[in-house]
């Protein structure tokens, strides 16, 4: 019986063996724990066991056909298509948008200013004594703020208001008035070339504590090398009254007097060598690229005349500046104002990047970080207003 038993075993390991193989081979195999045979009341009938072996070789299960697996391998020298990579996100950028899309930017909903004593539409005024922004006026994916940086140097009773409004299909258009005195308002050691002040609207990110909208809205800040095409679509209006005096021209040669004011009207954009964006002491940006829609009475970027000129895909010529000493500014000043229209943003980067070594200013990086797209004025004296009565940046993946 003792034999049968492990004849029977045998049979059933030969069986239950790897699916790829028919082989049959019943060597002998040990047992740790042989079987201890009972006692039998009736004699079974030797060779004939309780339960009938198997056909040795005939599992239950058939084996599968040696060298065909369940799944068909791939022919060699065609490998599966991989995954198309997700690009890598650097730290405090946005994710690129999808290829093929494109995205425009919206003025609604207003947001709470947070303060019952900012309305959340305005008007926000900064005065002498209370010269540093509130928390500025916050609507769609558009942050307007003051701006008024430096007004320390006038000696006027400046003031600089900001607001937004509702437009007549529904949109939030944002204005500015500003009064800050007369040319010669100036307190000892400062001059007339210093700005006062820029009001300004941002799209994007100016600084860890200054985002117009979470960056899945505006795709900003954002690497050079992921950039969509951007383009920004516009219309606006300014005035300047005859209230306000200053001169034009050598000081010390008869200047001619002038009234209303000095402002430019621009748009810019700040790059960052990171998008972690850092801005005064240890500031981080590496470029500054404006383009001037409008001049003033009188101030240019630089005392320095322009040594090339730029025309645009619309056929419109700007001369270029940079400023003596340095490399991180470039601006773009329109031969005649540009009140309206559509700038390719994307064609004067990629300008700026072609022609560093020309304009003299640092090579843009693919690594840099676009931070933002801000329209403003800088103001250096006069009265006014300025309203931006259309404003639309769209972006194309």
């Amino acid at each position: 019986m003792k034999n049968l038993i492990l004849a029977s075993t045998l049979i059933l390991l030969s069986a239950c063996g790897g699916s790829s193989s028919t082989s049959t081979d019943t060597g002998v195999i040990g047992n740790d724990n042989p079987a201890t045979p009972e006692t039998p009341t009736t004699p079974e009938t030797p060779g004939t066991p309780d339960t009938p072996p198997e056909t040795p070789g005939t599992p239950d299960t058939p084996p599968e056909t040696p060298g065909t697996p369940d799944t068909p391998p791939e022919t060699p020298g065609t490998p599966g298509t991989p995954d198309t990579p997700e690009p890598e996100i650097a730290a405090g950028s946005c994710a690129p948008g999808t290829s093929g899309t494109t995205l425009v930017s919206n003025t609604t909903p207003v947001r709470t200013t947070g303060n019952a004593y900012y309305p959340d539409m305005g008007p926000q005024c900064v005065y002498p004594a209370s010269q540093f922004d509130g928390p500025g006026l916050s609507y769609g994916d558009f942050l307007i703020i003051n701006n008024a940086w430096n007004g320390q140097t006038s000696t006027a009773d400046w003031s600089q208001c900001i607001s937004i409004a509702a437009a007549g299909d529904g949109s939030i258009n944002p204005s500015w008035t500003f009064d800050w005195g007369n040319e010669d308002d100036l307190q000892p050691g400062f001059f007339e070339w210093e700005v006062k002040s820029y009001p300004e609207v941002i799209y994007g990110a100016k600084s860890a504590t200054e985002m117009s909208a979470p960056c899945e809205s505006t795709g900003l800040p954002a690497p050079v090398s992921q950039l969509p095409d951007l383009s920004i679509a516009y219309s606006y209006s300014s005035q300047l009254t005859d209230n306000r005096i200053g001169d034009k021209g050598d000081e010390a040669n008869n200047p001619a007097t002038v009234s209303g004011g000095d402002r430019n009207v621009a748009i810019e954009s700040f790059f960052h060598s990171s998008c972690e964006i850092t801005r005064g002491v240890s500031s981080n940006m590496e470029l500054e690229l404006m383009v001037w829609l409008e001049v003033g009475n009188e101030r240019l970027p630089s005392g320095s005349a322009p040594q090339y000129v730029y025309t645009n895909t619309a056929g419109e010529q700007y001369d270029v500046y940079t400023k003596a000493g340095s490399d991180n500014y470039l601006a773009y000043v329109a031969k005649n104002p540009v009140r309206s229209g559509t700038l390719d943003w994307s064609a004067f980067i990629e300008d700026a990047r072609s022609n560093a070594g020309n304009y003299g200013i640092k090579a843009l990086q693919d690594s840099w970080c676009l931070a933002n797209v801000i329209f403003g004025s800088e103001i250096w004296w006069g009265e006014g207003s300025i309203n931006l009565d259309y404003y639309q940046i769209t972006r194309t993946y």
